[in-house]
């Protein structure tokens, strides 16, 4: 993933949610969670299932490989019936996959979006946990210390616009959750 420069996450549904195969690789590679990195990377997601299940598995993709730092340009979720499937259907299913090939393709012609108001929520709920070392753990503290995302003017991971409203709310959800983490601290401490 470090020499790509984008990445497919490919997965069937499996009891409603990632195969167990993926979910391991998503587990092992959880410390990317506290310490994203793959933030010049492109994401594309991609999900098939017999009958249910492609929302929560896609939502769920694109908020771990969104922690982790890509860009996600496209989801795709195909319903494939295991028994039948028609040839509209599997037309349809075509069409999916060329126009998200197609964007993943094109999008790296182009510079990364502005975050969404979730995803500057995240940062500031991060730098919210990691900011203080007597409450986070040494490691994601200095990991989020030289990246510099600390300073009180970060406002995303990357230098690049964030909708002002967007970095107000961030920044008043940070200040709550961190009242919230010194209150809680105080509570074991005592």
């Amino acid at each position: 993933m470090h020499a790509a420069d984008g990445v497919i996450f490919a997965t069937p549904v499996y009891s409603m949610n990632v195969s167990a195969l993926l979910k391991t690789f998503i587990d092992r590679l959880f410390y990317i969670c506290h310490r994203p990195l793959f933030f010049d990377k492109k994401a594309l997601l991609l999900s098939t299932t017999g009958a249910l299940g492609l929302k929560g598995v896609l939502y769920y993709l694109k908020l771990i490989v969104g922690v982790w730092g890509f860009e996600v340009v496209c989801s795709v979720g195909l319903k494939n019936n295991p028994i039948q499937i028609s040839e509209m259907k599997k037309q349809e299913n075509n069409q999916k996959l060329e126009k998200a090939a197609s964007a993943f393709y094109n999008s790296f012609q182009k510079k990364r979006r502005s975050p969404g108001l979730k995803d500057v929520l995240i940062f500031h709920s991060q730098r919210a946990s990691f900011g203080d070392p007597e409450q986070s753990s040494l490691v994601d503290y200095t990991y989020w210390k030289e990246k510099g995302w600390l300073r009180s003017e970060a406002k995303y991971y990357v230098d690049i616009p964030v909708n002002p409203v967007y970095n107000a709310i961030g920044w008043m959800a940070e200040q709550v959750l961190r009242r919230n983490i010194q209150k809680e601290l105080a509570k074991t401490q005592k």
